[in-house]
């Protein structure tokens, strides 16, 4: 009996188009936020902190602002850790301080840090150069106090630290769930291990470990990409809502806004908040302050424009003659030569700002559209210092005409 063999066929599905292009939401900055210092005039203002704004939930609303809290953490980095408020442009036109919802969002636009001291308002304090010049306040705002660290987890041997911490993050990305690409992210950068290890016992003593940054108690696990921006100093993870969130602060992360600003992670409760603190710091100085140099350098100007003059040295023979160097005008001499010491009306301390705002437009090398509307270009100080020094030799010129209202 000879058998048949019965052929079999596959089922083919038909071809399909291919799916159009991934298309997520691009959502733009809404706009900067700019802190200015409150000892510079208004008509020569320094800024020195500078941070985007994005919609805060872009599916449901349209409001974009920065959280209050965060700003004022920042400014307070920037202030060699004093505290303080946000005003709009005088004292009385207030913002929000330590005392407001912290999770209230501040709209772009420009403000004035004010320094509270013991309830007084303190409008000459410095300001921090750099990162390596900061060191961590003797205690941490309240809302950074407030998470309990997972005490069951102990530092691992660098040597097997990116496993560990993808095994102790699930093998996912704490922000996008994802599993590949996948990223051991220092939250204490690895380039600040010499400033960690001079202030090891403080940081002990807030209660972060002995170890050195290659720990797990300083690392999470995010993709490459989010990594990469953390490092460029383009996104931050900040308390909100007693939540940790990433927090977008550069309009060149913009493509992650819609997905990830202010969004919910499973950020892991084995790393310490003075570690996001320090990473805070880290890129406010890093990255965000791109005019804290010449603002620091006017700021010293101006210092320096109203210390009062040293009375020059007279000689024995003048008193003999009968000359009281008591009763002597001051030698006040400039470097240009121009003496001030018999013209009342020359303005030390605003030709001193003058001379520092030149001096930053040229380090900078353009001219802004704020410098156009205030007639600033290179060297403006020169004409500036010689139409104060006419104004000042020539009071009845000046007070009958309408030439010096703008020397």
């Amino acid at each position: 009996m000879c058998s048949t063999s019965r052929a079999h066929f596959m089922i083919l599905h038909p071809a399909v188009r291919p799916r159009s292009p991934a298309s997520l939401p691009r959502v733009q900055s809404s706009g900067l936020i700019d802190i200015f210092h409150p000892q510079v005039p208004d008509f020569i203002p320094f800024k020195f902190l500078c941070l985007a704004v994005f919609p805060s939930n872009p599916d449901t609303t349209s409001i974009s602002g920065f959280p209050l809290s965060t700003l004022l953490d920042a400014c307070s980095i920037l202030a060699h850790n004093h505290r303080g408020r946000l005003v709009l442009t005088t004292p009385d036109e207030r913002v929000g301080d330590d005392d407001s919802d912290p999770d209230l969002l501040v709209p772009p636009g420009n403000y004035i840090f004010i320094v509270v001291n013991a309830g007084t308002d303190d409008m000459q304090y410095s300001l921090c150069p750099s990162f390596e010049d900061w060191t961590p306040p003797s205690t941490l705002p309240v809302r950074w106090q407030s998470q309990v660290v997972d005490p069951r987890v102990g530092p691992s041997a660098a040597s097997d630290l990116s496993s560990s911490v993808r095994h102790l993050d699930a093998q996912r990305c704490i922000v996008t769930g994802g599993t590949t690409d996948l990223h051991a992210s220092y939250l204490v950068p690895r380039s600040a291990d010499q400033w960690f290890k001079r202030l090891r016992k403080q940081i002990v003593a807030y209660g972060g470990h002995v170890s050195d940054l290659n720990s797990v108690l300083n690392t999470v696990t995010l993709r490459g990409d989010l990594n990469a921006r953390l490092e460029q100093g383009d996104m931050l993870f900040v308390l909100y809502e007693k939540a940790v969130v990433p927090l977008i602060v550069h309009h060149l992360a913009q493509d992650l806004a819609y997905e990830y600003h202010l969004r919910s992670t499973r950020f892991p409760l084995r790393i310490h908040t003075l570690y996001l603190y320090i990473r805070l710091s880290w890129t406010i100085l890093k990255f965000c302050s791109p005019e804290l140099e010449d603002t620091i350098r006017a700021l010293k100007a101006l210092k320096a424009a109203r210390q009062p003059k040293r009375k020059a040295k007279h000689s024995q023979c003048d008193n003999d003659s009968g000359n009281n160097s008591a009763d002597a005008p001051e030698d006040t001499t400039d470097e240009s030569g121009f003496s001030t010491s018999s013209v009342s009306g020359f303005d030390e301390e605003l030709m001193a700002l003058y001379e520092a705002q030149d001096a930053e437009l040229s380090a900078r090398g353009f001219i802004s559209f704020d410098d156009e509307l205030a007639g600033h270009y290179p060297g403006f100080s020169a004409y500036k210092r010689i139409a104060m020094e006419y104004k000042a030799e020539h009071p009845n010129i000046a007070a009958s005409s309408t030439l010096w209202e703008d020397p």
